[in-house]
Parts: C-alpha cells; sequence; structure tokens
C-alpha cells in the first residue's frame, strides 16, 4: 500500500531553485534523491 505525499512549500520552493539552477534537464529520480538527502537546508 503505498502512502501519500505531503511535500511542504519549502519543499516545493527547493525543487523549483534546482530546475531553474541545472544546467541539464533533471530526472525524477534525481529530484526524490535531493529531498531525501537535500545539502543543509535550513
Amino acid at each position: 500500500m503505498s502512502v501519500p505525499i505531503k511535500l511542504s512549500d519549502e519543499d516545493i520552493a527547493y525543487l523549483l531553485s534546482l530546475l531553474r539552477n541545472s544546467s541539464q534537464p533533471l530526472t525524477t529520480q534525481a529530484l526524490v534523491d535531493a529531498l531525501r538527502n537535500p545539502p543543509s537546508r535550513s
């Protein structure tokens, strides 16, 4: 059984900044990995 994923506004902002600042397209897996292992976000 899968559990629905809930992203906070901060998670969304973090993902958008990753997408904007990336020099190449990011895969869904890369974005999931970035959320699971964020660099020191405060």
